[in-house]
């Protein structure tokens, strides 16, 4: 899960996200959904207690260095964040003139 940045030093706006497609993304995704969730308001709002514990959880199934720990922590961050984003646009603001709507807690949440 390293990437090794100097390689795309000489390509500027080289979006690493595409970088791997192994599932690696899902995973992620799910697993910051699942220990976070709604919970905090923003990434930087998310306790060290819970970050150590994502950490621990993907050292437990990939292979990545401590040089590749902000990398994976920034993408967890943008996971959460995308995540918010799109459960805010696709089930709280199409019913926000629906309080019945929104009061009901059968909302799906499908990534």
């Amino acid at each position: 899960m390293e990437v090794n940045n100097q390689q795309y030093d000489d390509m500027p706006g080289y979006d690493l996200e595409y970088e791997q497609d192994d599932g690696t993304e899902v995973y992620l995704g799910d697993l910051v959904r699942e220990k976070v969730g709604m919970n905090a308001l923003g990434w930087k709002k998310v306790t060290p207690e819970v970050k150590e514990k994502l950490w621990e959880e993907i050292t437990r199934f990939f292979e990545v260095g401590e040089t590749g720990k902000q990398f994976v922590m920034n993408r967890l961050g943008i996971l959460l964040w995308n995540f918010k984003r799109k459960f805010y646009a696709d089930y709280i603001k199409p019913h926000l003139g629906n309080p019945k709507k929104l009061a009901k807690s059968s909302f799906v949440i499908v990534h």
